[in-house]
């Protein structure tokens, strides 16, 4: 960014050093058009997204699973931000202390991913984030995506081919009986 403002400043210079009143006006649009280079990066970093209602996509599946995965109901996991994922949301950041706003954005993102508990198949839920949860499958053989904390459907399929593997109910929901059987079993999916 340095070296892009001091091409644009000498240049400006070579340009303008006759003319002031030209000087101040690519001054201020060549300003303009950087703050706007800038905007569009920080607006195109998928990581700064914010996720609200009436969003859909592969993120969105991606939040109703990591909600689902902590033990709240987004409803029908679909990729739309609908009425029941926007209450599961408002019901997470409720219990973690966060804003209640429905939105997700990186604060609420954060809280959820590390926080994933599983649920499902029986006994008591152990807490483990989804990222844990990753590596015991990647250490299984069960899955060879990015060590993320996303339970997205890279992880869902890795947690069906386990749950098969080790003669589970395939529901793709990581559960007690899935991870007593990823911690302690023999089997490898590969």
């Amino acid at each position: 960014m340095k070296l892009l403002s001091f091409f644009f400043h000498r240049l400006f210079h070579k340009l303008t050093h006759h003319f002031r009143p030209l000087q101040f006006f690519i001054l201020v649009s060549l300003r303009v058009i950087i703050l706007a280079m800038v905007m569009v990066l920080i607006i195109a970093n998928p990581a700064m997204a914010l996720l609200r209602r009436g969003d859909r996509g592969p993120a969105v599946t991606s939040l109703q699973l990591n909600l689902q995965n902590a033990g709240y109901s987004p409803g029908v996991v679909d990729g739309l931000f609908g009425q029941q994922t926007e209450t599961a949301v408002l019901n997470f950041q409720r219990d973690r202390g966060l804003m209640q706003d429905g939105v997700v954005g990186s604060t609420t993102e954060s809280a959820l991913i590390g926080k994933s508990k599983g649920i499902g198949g029986g006994g008591q839920d152990p807490y483990t984030t989804t990222t844990e949860l990753q590596q015991l499958l990647s250490k299984r053989g069960c899955y060879s995506g990015s060590i993320d904390g996303i339970y997205g459907p890279q992880t869902t399929a890795a947690v069906r081919r386990a749950q098969g593997v080790y003669g589970l109910v395939v529901d793709g929901v990581a559960g007690s009986a899935t991870y007593r059987a990823l911690r302690t079993g023999q089997c490898n999916c590969s």
